[in-house]
This record gives C-alpha cells, sequence and structure tokens, in this order.
C-alpha cells in the first residue's frame, strides 16, 4: 500500500490506522535521541510533544484548542543490520477511545431500554423522549468525533513528514495489518 499523499483520495478516517514500516540507515540511538531533541525545539513551525519510552516513541501535535480524537504517533524503533526500522501508526489517545467506548455503550444501553419498554410496555411520551434524546446523543457525537478525525488529518501529514525528516531518507514505506508486522517480517526487509 503506497503511503497517503496529495494526489490519492484519503483512506477512510478511523481510531486507529494500518501500521507503517520504514526502514532507515541511522541507527536506533541516532533516531531516538533525535526525536527527543524534537520535543525541546522552541524553533519548529509546528509545536510538538514527543514521549520517550525506551524504544517507543509517541508524536503528537500541541494545540492552543486541544482535539481530543486527533490521531498522534504510536512508534517503536527497532535494531536491523543495517541501520534500524521503525513501525509506526496512527492512534487516538487510548484513554479516549476507552472513555468514548464507555460513553457510546451507556447511551446506546439506554436507547435499547428505551425500545425495549416501548415494545413490551407501549408508547408513553416518557418512553418516547428517552429513546429520541439516546438517538440525538448517539448521532451528535457520532458527527463531532467524524469531524474532529477529518480535522486532525492534515496535522497527520505534518507529523509524518516531521518523522521521515527525522528518519532520513527512506526509499521504502509499507503498510501492513498487524498480524503482518510481526519480528520476522520487520527483519527481513532490507534497506536499499
Amino acid at each position: 500500500m503506497i503511503p497517503i499523499n496529495e494526489t490519492s483520495s484519503p483512506p477512510p478516517v478511523s481510531a486507529i490506522s494500518e501500521t507503517f514500516i520504514a526502514p532507515s540507515k541511522k541507527s536506533q540511538q541516532e533516531i531516538l535521541s533525535a526525536l527527543l531533541a524534537l520535543d525541546t525545539d522552541s524553533s519548529a513551525k509546528q509545536r510538538l510533544s514527543v514521549r520517550l519510552s525506551g524504544k517507543q516513541f509517541i508524536i503528537a501535535r500541541k494545540r492552543l484548542i486541544p482535539n481530543p480524537f486527533a490521531r498522534s504517533i504510536f512508534g517503536v524503533v527497532n535494531e536491523a543490520s543495517t541501520g534500524s526500522i521503525i513501525d509506526y501508526s496512527f492512534s487516538v489517545n487510548p484513554a479516549v477511545r476507552i472513555i468514548f467506548s464507555l460513553w457510546f455503550g451507556m447511551m446506546t444501553a439506554v436507547l435499547i431500554a428505551g425500545l425495549g419498554a416501548i415494545m413490551t410496555s407501549g408508547i408513553t411520551q416518557w418512553r418516547l423522549e428517552l429513546v429520541g434524546l439516546a438517538v440525538v446523543f448517539l448521532a451528535v457525537a457520532l458527527g463531532v468525533v467524524a469531524l474532529c478525525l477529518l480535522a486532525s488529518r492534515k496535522g497527520e501529514k505534518g507529523l509524518e513528514a516531521k518523522l521521515h525528516s527525522i528518519i532520513g531518507d527512506t526509499t521504502m514505506n509499507i503498510a501492513v495489518s498487524d498480524e503482518v508486522a510481526s519480528p520476522k517480517v520487520i527483519e527481513s526487509i532490507k534497506i536499499s
């Protein structure tokens, strides 16, 4: 799969993207040091936040108006025989996904309970209001999430460009599913 570029139509937006694999001739330590320096760079046009934990990293944009559903880059830098391999994907913060899933589940339960009460006991104004309110809450929430994800698309391209500037000139950028991204497959990728 070819990475997103200006001429292709963007893929559907979801909470988590496919996994991208980018080889680099730089060592693991060089890349991690450059990522850490990126967090403290005040001259950058985009204000970025970088968190490192061992060989794992998260790159996110700092915003004046926060977008909790904006996807960040979650990745890992693995050593390879000819440099390193960066395995990354775009994802919404896990805490935001959990909270939204719980809220969505509660609203769905209210909707199902209201519909169940209507089917078993008949229609009343209170039950119709309950079902209507749950439907409106669910529709508005899905709309807001979709708009936030679409609004973050431009920022994702900037994050990915910044990551690629740190990695160096990569001749190959492969998108794979999580099942395929095993250590054996990652190690078998050769850098041109």
